[in-house]
């Protein structure tokens, strides 16, 4: 039995009949078709493009020159930079914001101040965990109107430092409450991940 298969000739013939048969536009009104859809579309991209990187690149600016003032020691800088940029601490990032105003107290070595943001701090992050249904309805409707979701070792990270600030204060038993909350933390099913 043979079995017979067309030719790509015989292929391309069929293709080319078929568009034979459609109807052809006028003379230049397809090319007015397509010079008219491309210069929208390049607006359209210029517009979004513009949207786009307008917010990041202050975001990125605002942060850039704090890390930068971090990273040179220069704290005061940076503690003034988060106090110029008031709006953070109402904002979305406004964990970070508590964040690093604590860590910024901290080095700058005002213990009870760096503890009362890392206590805000961790008060939003108990907030941000037990207001599951925001969370679901921002990602239904705006994602990225979400809060900052802080990284585990953040989490951590805020007891650790309000432990060494209590040693700074003297205080023994105020740093036992936070090492005992990190011992929690850490045995609790959320950080406990089985090894790989």
């Amino acid at each position: 039995m043979k079995i017979s298969l067309p030719s790509p000739t015989s292929l391309n013939k069929r293709k080319e009949c078929s568009c034979i048969t459609s109807p052809l536009p006028q003379k230049g009104g397809l090319e007015k078709v397509n010079h008219l859809f491309s210069i929208r579309n390049f607006q359209f991209l210029i517009v979004l493009l513009v949207f786009l990187f307008s917010g990041c690149a202050t975001w990125y600016q605002r942060t850039a020159e704090f890390q930068a003032a971090v990273n040179s020691g220069n704290f005061e800088k940076a503690n003034k930079l988060l106090d110029k940029d008031k709006k953070q601490a109402t904002g979305k990032n406004r964990i970070l914001y508590y964040l690093n105003k604590g860590y910024v107290e901290f080095m700058l070595g005002n213990p009870t101040n760096s503890n009362q943001y890392f206590e805000t701090a961790e008060n939003l992050i108990d907030e941000y965990h037990s207001n599951v249904g925001a969370e679901a309805a921002a990602l239904v409707t705006n994602p990225e109107a979400r809060p900052y979701r802080p990284e585990d070792f953040e989490v951590i990270m805020i007891n650790f430092y309000k432990a060494l600030n209590y040693i700074d204060l003297n205080d023994m038993e105020g740093a036992l409450v936070e090492v005992r909350k990190i011992n929690i933390k850490l045995t609790s099913r959320r950080f406990c991940r089985p090894c790989p």
